[in-house]
């Protein structure tokens, strides 16, 4: 019977950080209803087409292979970013880590079509940069000690001006529209 007991708590502990959890994905997708149906109302008007020019951009996904001349590449649209927020300093620093390459050996290679599996490199670069470029700071995570959510509290500071040309337009594809 202590086992059903054990059990009982462990699933309501669950729910409650389901809870959270789904709290927090409540607001980003409430959002973007929001931005759809204001998209569905400007439908057939002179102002139809404005969300979307506001704040739609696009980013590149890749994969590249490292030994072998390969790669994989598909264009996402995005409306807002969710911008990690532990260990990063500041807003340039998120976007570093945003952009930064996965490694893909070993156990996780890349399976190309061409040469079957193959080291990688796995990324995002941005395409185009919406007028009203929308960010989410991922101030929570799960926190497995605790088996629960925790706000990361570390300072965080932003620019007054976002420069997303710095560094050679590192954040960018070569061939990108922004």
């Amino acid at each position: 019977m202590q086992s059903c007991i054990d059990t009982l708590a462990a699933v309501q502990h669950l729910h409650l950080q389901l809870g959270f959890l789904i709290q927090m994905l409540r607001v980003v997708q409430s959002e973007h209803v929001l931005v759809e149906k204001l998209e569905e109302k400007m439908k057939g008007t002179s102002v139809e087409g404005t969300m979307e020019h506001l704040f739609r951009g696009k980013f590149t996904n890749y994969v590249k292979c490292i030994n072998v001349d390969d790669k994989s590449l598909r264009d996402e649209d995005y409306y807002d970013l969710q911008m990690p927020v532990k260990g990063c300093k500041d807003l340039y620093a998120s976007l570093d880590e945003y952009v930064k390459e996965e490694m893909l050996d070993g156990e996780n290679q890349y399976h190309s079509d061409r040469y079957g599996k193959q080291d990688a490199k796995k990324g995002v670069l941005f395409k185009s940069l919406p007028p009203v470029l929308e960010l989410h700071l991922r101030r929570f995570e799960y926190d497995f000690t605790t088996d629960a959510m925790a706000k990361i509290n570390e300072r965080f500071e932003f620019p007054t001006e976002l420069d997303m040309d710095r560094d050679g337009r590192k954040y960018f594809v070569e061939e990108s529209d922004a």
